[in-house]
Formats: structure tokens, C-alpha cells, sequence
């Protein structure tokens, strides 16, 4: 990740969250929730990511999405 955001990458981070927390596999076992349910933001900016990367089409507003899923963690480039 450092050396992603030494060139001039961003990083979101939800804290806390193993990997199969980006499954759906947690939403149908209960044994596997987590306790703060992050698929709305997991979906909505992995959408986002593929339409304006892979398609061309749209807007990705990465700073938008930390002031709307406060849980997430925005890591900005270094200066």
C-alpha cells in the first residue's frame, strides 16, 4: 500500500474487516456476519471502480465516499 500511494494511488480501508467480509458468503451465515454490514459501500464503489476504469463511463468521487461511509478510511498520495 506505501508504495502505491507513493505513486500517487489512493487507498480505501474499512478497519477491521477479514477477507471473507468481502464475500457475500456473510450474508447468509450467521456465523460469518460482521457486526457493521459494509456490502452497501463494498458494492457501490467496486461498481463505481469498474464503470470509470474498465468502461469509461462515469464519475469515481473517492472523497465523497469517505464522508458517506465514515467507517471507511480514505489514504491519500503522499505530497
Amino acid at each position: 500500500r506505501d508504495i502505491a500511494l507513493q505513486a500517487q494511488a489512493y487507498s480505501l480501508v474499512i478497519p477491521g474487516i477479514q477477507h471473507i467480509g468481502f464475500s457475500d458468503a456473510v450474508l447468509y451465515s450467521p456465523l460469518l456476519a460482521d457486526p457493521v454490514n459494509h456490502h452497501p459501500a463494498i458494492n457501490e464503489i467496486t461498481l463505481a471502480f469498474f464503470n470509470r476504469f474498465l468502461k469509461g463511463d462515469g464519475d469515481f468521487p473517492i472523497h465523497a465516499w469517505a464522508e458517506k461511509y465514515p467507517a471507511l478510511e480514505l489514504q491519500e498520495p503522499a505530497p
